[in-house]
């Protein structure tokens, strides 16, 4: 049986070949076999190689992953339906050689633009929903969401029939595609098969026995509709959030490093994934680390890879974040927890753009966007001495902050819908918040901001005996317990009062030493010096 690769742009075949005995090279120059025109490709950026047992396999060329269904890999064995992503193109794989023809589901064809399709639903404040038949929907934002019965899917499903990991939607340039991610039953648009498919309102989604419906639902007219109530996975639509959005907008469209500040629960990792997805980059990798969850010794491992050997249980090689984030975007959570001595090599990176593996000496270049974020006022950090003024000003090129909660309070409406459908489980419809819940959840400060409202509710939804959520379903968020409820703090000793501070955010944080110092809004320097006073509290830090 013969293959024929079939490479897209923009859902349209711009090339075809048909592999018969020999390997076949692709990429951008002119001395690959297939030529594409793609920025984001190398000039010999991947080789298709028959094997001895007659099968064949991609294999990405100098040192370059490729993304494949959730992950990145090196290697990809092929076979009639493999698709495999390369740069702004798709390769597709097909049996039967040259007589193949393309599925009907596979043509070039066109769905109208979102804002569009909002409009002949019911105004621009008609969001795009997937609809389980007689069960759950779910808000459709512009993120890729996975749709399976793993618990980490952003869609997950009770049915045998479903695969894992089963299909992803995403948007690009406002229309909208299913890709099947090699499920064992397959994806079917109102009942044809399909690998990768446009999606239009009305279609129906097969998937086993399951089958979802996109509707655009109708939601009451805004007071303000000077801009949009979604942006690309955000969700709000008042007067703060049509601010952020229309920045973020106009940062995407550079290459600007950006630094996103906010309290924690804000949604930082949120507005990066948007500014990802809104740029040119918004095809290859966006590569997420966490600075304060990662141990000291190891953080310049994760973020710029290791040799063989380096260190112990260095067993093999390894790229690290900014190798994998080559032609993409890397997001650096939590920039303030970096020690100095990492700051400084970041520095040069961000400048460079190119480093090292940890023990090795070969000089490493990436072509990567960097998006960065704190809770913290790294300008009062700077001042304090515990983050280089250099790298401050470096990433503080495209600055953005994003509000608190209770700064845009008009939001709670359509959060309080978003997360409800959400959160809703399989076969029930979505419980409602009572105008007397709303104004309870309205007058709450919310410290931890759209995280805790997330929480909140479905705590709410779990425990209560209606689909009709009241004030008293939320007292709780009035009476937690504060320290002083605790204990009597006016009779202790300062040093006991930090003692008891720091036990309780290091048991919060599991003994991580960098996000239990977050927590605290000190350095993770002061942190350790702190834990010298209280010897005690060492088995409680990792």
């Amino acid at each position: 049986m013969s293959l024929l690769l079939l490479i897209y742009r923009d859902q349209t075949v711009v090339a075809r070949h048909v592999l018969q005995t020999h390997a076949v090279t692709v990429g951008r120059g002119e001395g690959a076999d297939i030529t594409l025109d793609d920025p984001g490709l190398a000039a010999q950026h991947a080789e298709v190689a028959p094997k001895g047992d007659g099968s064949w396999t991609l294999r990405l060329l100098g040192g370059r992953k490729v993304s494949h269904g959730d992950a990145l890999v090196d290697e990809v064995k092929l076979r009639d339906g493999t698709c495999v992503d390369l740069g702004r193109h798709q390769l597709m794989v097909r049996a039967g050689g040259s007589g193949t023809t393309l599925h009907p589901a596979l043509a070039p064809t066109h769905i109208a633009q979102a804002h569009e399709v909002a409009a002949r639903a019911g105004g621009a404040a008609a969001p795009l929903h997937l609809e389980e038949i007689g069960g759950r929907r779910w808000p459709v934002v512009q993120r890729p969401l996975t749709v399976g019965v793993a618990k980490d899917c952003d869609i997950t499903l009770s049915d045998a029939t479903v695969s894992r990991h089963h299909c992803r939607i995403e948007s690009r340039d406002d229309l909208l595609f299913v890709r099947d991610l090699g499920s064992t039953n397959g994806t079917f648009v109102d009942g044809v098969q399909v690998l990768e498919a446009l999606l239009r309102p009305g279609v129906r989604l097969r998937l086993g026995a399951s089958e979802l419906r996109l509707v655009a639902r109708r939601r009451a007219a805004s007071a303000d509709t000077s801009g949009p109530a979604l942006f690309h996975g955000m969700v709000g639509g008042s007067a703060e959030m049509r601010e952020i959005y229309r920045l973020l907008g106009k940062i995407a469209g550079s290459d600007a490093p950006v630094l996103i500040s906010g309290e924690t629960g804000t949604g930082k990792e949120l507005a990066a994934r948007a500014i990802h997805g809104a740029s040119r980059r918004r095809d290859q990798a966006l590569v997420v680390v966490n600075c304060g969850a990662i141990p000291e010794e190891l953080i310049e491992s994760e973020l710029f890879g290791h040799e063989k050997g380096a260190f112990t249980h260095a067993v093999t090689s390894r790229d690290g974040a900014f190798a994998d984030a080559d032609g993409g975007t890397i997001f650096l959570d939590e920039i303030g927890e970096l020690p100095p001595s990492v700051q400084a090599t970041l520095l040069r990176v961000l400048e460079e753009h190119t480093f090292k593996r940890v023990g090795g000496n070969r000089e490493l270049r990436s072509d990567f966007r960097v998006v960065a974020a704190t809770n913290r006022n790294l300008a009062d950090e700077v001042k304090a001495g515990s983050f280089r003024q250099d790298l401050f000003f470096r990433l503080y090129v495209a600055p953005v902050e994003l509000p608190p909660l209770r700064k845009r309070i008009d939001d709670l409406p359509v959060l309080i819908d978003y997360f409800l459908q959400c959160e809703t489980p399989s076969g029930a419809a979505p419980p409602q918040v009572t105008p007397q819940g709303l104004a309870a959840l309205q007058r709450y400060p919310w410290p931890g901001n759209v995280r805790e409202l997330r929480n909140a509710l479905s705590r709410a939804s779990l425990l209560s005996d209606s689909r009709q959520l009241g004030a008293d379903d939320f007292t709780f968020l009035l009476h937690q317990e504060e320290p002083g409820e605790l204990f009597d703090l006016s009779r202790m000793p300062l040093q006991e009062v930090e003692r008891l501070a720091i036990e309780a955010h290091l048991r919060a944080a599991k003994g991580q030493r960098r996000a239990a110092a977050a927590s605290l809004g000190i350095a993770t320097s002061t942190l350790y010096e702190k834990l010298k006073r209280y010897p005690e509290l060492g088995n409680l830090a990792e």
